[in-house]
């Protein structure tokens, strides 16, 4: 049965996670999880801190709309190229010009420095407030817009990858990973975890008041984490930083197993991966790093405690409308009148750039430019049980869709054959999963809501024996 949604409130979560127990035996277990709850904190944003964020990134964006301008000026002030020869091919030659732009930046700089100053001043006086679902939100789309950009000059905007509980506690300390693990339904060791798509938030797998993480969950007995990661990163480095969070996970509970004196209550651990869009590629990265550069992404051998891994709508051979962003990019990039425009469609993240092609590893990006397919072969984990869900628009029968192939269809994001992963003419690049589905009548979102989804995942996860059982 589905999980439905409710608010957010630590009494209502309470409730839904004391559901999966029986309440007239296990009064002491309840009792001793919600102490230890009580103990964690909700992840708090820095008011202060956004603002800050909020403005710097103002004044960037003024700074480089400046530049813009000035760039597209100087490629048609052909006068003063003939008349003034020592500046740069993106500045303007004319003095009086020079002097306007320069002023621009120069007071961008002083105003831009000056909010920064004046909010560090009041940070103390804001204070922390727990976020809104609103507020993620859109500091999610942010991230998957500009995150790279926000990593890069620090910016309190960018979101750091961090687990979550389904109640919306913040695991970023040892500490509370051991407060964890203590809680009774967390010492089985069964985990399921689940990674967001691009520019989404933990909060994205509510839809239509259903769950699927949570429904999981409760139906099977694991503990869902969900992670929350700035999307705006290259895939790749996101999969390496996954990889070493889920060692991190699995480090961790080791710690608790060896002090634990009875060996009745010692459990192995099990790892179950559900992932959606773009979580199911960064999820494919972090296995293929682990099992490849298991020295520094898997110490703690965790990829051998994974026994399955689904992907929902996940672009394994990329998204359509993408690539088609890389090819106006070319286009604008090729006239010198041009090219300067080009930067506006090139504000969008690495991440985001990572799905024209679905690339995964440092390979697929390093180097190489324009809309190319430059991937290498990275399979799917040996000896994981790997699950693909497909959406399609429309309905099966419909003459669209008879008349479309796979390679066509879509959810309106993804095509059917890059969601299951084959179709592509390198056939070293295709995936094999142990089992597949295509759910009709369905949007590339409408998956994380999808009552036929979750009786497929259900269906497969019921079928899951110890890690590698089925090889």
């Amino acid at each position: 049965m589905l999980t439905k949604d409710s608010t957010t409130t630590d009494d209502d979560s309470s409730s839904r996670k004391s559901g999966r127990r029986d309440s007239s035996s296990c009064s002491s277990s309840a009792d001793m999880d919600e102490s230890l709850r009580t103990m964690r904190r909700m992840e708090r944003r820095s008011v202060a801190n956004d603002l800050e964020g909020l403005s710097r990134l103002s004044t960037d964006a003024v700074k480089l709309t400046t530049q813009l301008v000035e760039a597209q000026h100087s490629r048609l002030d052909w006068f003063g190229k003939r008349l003034f020869k020592d500046r740069g091919e993106d500045k303007v030659r004319g003095p009086i010009s020079a002097i306007v732009y320069g002023s621009i930046h120069a007071v961008n700089g002083v105003v831009g420095a000056g909010l920064g100053l004046a909010f560090s001043v009041f940070k103390p006086v804001l204070g922390d407030a727990t976020p809104s679902k609103r507020k993620d939100a859109a500091i999610a789309v942010l991230n998957g817009v500009v995150g790279d950009y926000l990593e890069a000059e620090k910016n309190p905007l960018a979101i750091s990858m961090q687990w979550r509980t389904s109640e919306g506690y913040l695991l970023d300390t040892d500490d509370k990973l051991q407060e964890l693990w203590q809680e009774s339904d967390s010492q089985n060791g069964r985990l399921l975890l689940l990674i967001h798509g691009s520019c989404n938030t933990p909060h994205d797998w509510w839809q239509e008041g259903i769950n699927h993480g949570v429904a999981l969950a409760e139906t099977l007995d694991y503990t869902p984490l969900f992670l929350h990661y700035n999307t705006g990163l290259h895939i790749s480095d996101n999969g390496k930083q996954l990889a070493s969070a889920i060692d991190r996970l699995a480090g961790s509970y080791r710690q608790h197993q060896q002090k634990q004196q009875s060996s009745s209550n010692k459990n192995p651990l099990s790892l179950a991966i559900v992932a959606h869009s773009m979580g199911g590629l960064v999820s494919r990265s972090a296995c293929y790093y682990a099992e490849h550069e298991t020295e520094e992404y898997n110490t703690n051998q965790w990829l051998d405690q994974v026994g399955s891994f689904i992907t929902l709508g996940s672009p394994h051979h990329g998204a359509i409308l993408e690539r088609g962003g890389k090819l106006v990019d070319a286009v604008l990039g090729a006239h010198p009148y041009t090219e300067p425009i080009s930067w506006l469609g090139k504000i969008r993240s690495k991440g985001v750039t990572d799905l024209g092609y679905g690339n995964v590893r440092d390979e697929d990006w390093y180097g190489h430019t324009g809309p190319t397919d430059n991937r290498k072969p990275a399979p799917l984990p040996k000896l994981v049980r790997c699950l693909a869900i497909a959406a399609v628009l429309g309905d099966v029968n419909s003459s669209s869709n008879r008349m479309l192939g796979d390679n066509l269809r879509t959810d309106g994001l993804v095509t059917q054959a890059s969601a299951l992963g084959r179709g592509h003419s390198n056939p070293d690049l295709n995936l094999v999963f142990d089992e597949e589905i295509t759910i009709y009548n369905q949007n590339h979102i409408g998956l994380l809501g999808s009552e036929e989804a979750y009786d497929a995942m259900l269906s497969f996860l019921l079928r899951q024996g110890p890690p590698g059982s089925h090889l």
